[in-house]
Formats: structure tokens, sequence, C-alpha cells
């Protein structure tokens, strides 16, 4: 259980630091990787339930 709450906290952390690192791309480097400005939330969003799913599954 308690291996589960910090898997979540470094999960959570790391969604956070990629979001402030994109979130400082030019919209033209974002553009580079295939991105929109927009989409920078609901993306890594969407990466993270597939990681949190994923660890539950092992």
């Amino acid at each position: 259980m308690i291996n589960g709450w910090i898997a979540a906290r470094i999960a959570h952390r790391e969604c956070q630091a990629n979001m402030a690192l994109l979130r400082s791309l030019s919209d033209r480097q974002l553009s580079d990787i295939g991105l929109d400005r927009y989409q920078i939330g609901e993306g890594l969003a969407e990466l993270a339930k597939r990681s949190q799913q994923s660890t539950h599954a092992q």
C-alpha cells in the first residue's frame, strides 16, 4: 500500500516537471515534436493514466 502511494506521488511529480518543461518550449519547438500547446495538459494526463494502469497490472 505504501509503495503504491509512493509510486503515485513520484508519477505526479514527474507529470508536473514534464508539464513545466513542455510549457517552456516555443510553439515552433512543440510543433517539431508533434504537439500543439493545447495538447500539453490532456496529453500528459493520458500518459499518466496509462502509466498508472500498467503499474497496477504488474
